[in-house]
């Protein structure tokens, strides 16, 4: 299953709004139990600290072609158990693409509470996957 969305604001809105609209449509997305408390606070971790994630290979800044507007692309991917299905799990792979109305990478300071003019956009795919799947 492939799912896409646009979280966009059109005032400044505090980062942590922003992170509980992406948790909500990962939630509704995955159909499966999980810690959502533990699903927000590592997003909004990655959010507020881009530049340690971009140092671990998991977030690339860049410059859009609109002007005047930067953004982040953070990757991410998880296995959650199925209940029902012991030998299975779903693999999800993430994309999270922020961008904003700044150029360059210094002006990226995003904080939990502090709006900020930003849009998400969301790329995932969800994947049952069967306990000891290797690739042929």
């Amino acid at each position: 299953m492939f799912k896409t969305t646009v979280i966009s604001r059109t005032e400044p809105t505090a980062v942590s709004t922003i992170v509980k609209k992406v948790v909500q449509f990962l939630f509704d997305a995955l159909q499966a139990e999980v810690d959502l408390h533990e699903l927000e606070t590592t997003i909004e971790a990655t959010f507020t600290h881009l530049k340690e994630k971009k140092e671990k290979g998991v977030a690339d800044f860049s410059k859009c072609s609109s002007e005047g507007n930067s953004s982040w692309e953070y990757g991410a991917v998880f296995a959650i158990p199925l209940a029902d299905l012991s030998n299975y799990f779903y693999g999800l792979v993430m994309t999270i693409k922020l961008e904003r109305d700044v150029e360059d990478e210094e002006s990226w300071d995003l904080r939990g509470s502090t709006p900020r003019n930003f849009s998400a956009t969301i790329d995932l795919m969800r994947l049952v996957v069967t306990a000891g799947f290797r690739d042929p």
